[in-house]
């Protein structure tokens, strides 16, 4: 009869220790999920500003180098040249934006470790949940 209430204690013990693993790990995984935030945050911001930069310097070197290219040549065949820079500036852009469409697709999934880790532990709970489900019933006659 002494052992029911050791067999009870000890369910009772493993469930709370179970829940404060629980507690435990999902605490350190939102810990995780808000570092991958604050990283990600800091790599867009970065890129946005390097990005605006680089397309104000990048604008101005064309207007610079239409307006040689148009001065070069014969005004006779000036508005031709001028059809031509706006065919190869046209097909400079459709190139980028496809390769940028190829770079976002190719990004990880937004707090992908996180996700990741959760899963592990999500399986790891729920095989700790039958071990001690198994343990339990066989003690009991």
């Amino acid at each position: 009869m002494s052992s029911t209430p050791d067999e009870g204690g000890g369910i009772a013990d493993s469930v709370k220790r179970l829940g404060a693993t629980i507690i435990e790990i999902m605490h350190t995984r939102l810990e995780l999920a808000g570092l991958e935030f604050e990283d990600q945050v800091r790599v867009v911001l970065s890129a946005i500003i390097t990005f605006i930069a680089l397309s104000v310097f990048v604008v101005l070197a064309l207007m610079a180098f239409t307006w040689l290219v148009i001065e070069a040549v014969s005004p006779a065949y000036r508005l031709g040249a001028l059809a031509a820079v706006v065919v190869i500036y046209l097909l400079l852009a459709v190139l980028t934006w496809a390769r940028l469409r190829h770079i976002l697709s190719m990004r990880p999934r937004f707090l992908a470790v996180t996700l990741n880790e959760l899963e592990k532990d999500k399986s790891g709970i729920l095989r700790a949940a039958n071990y001690v489900g198994e343990t339990a019933g066989r003690s009991k006659p």
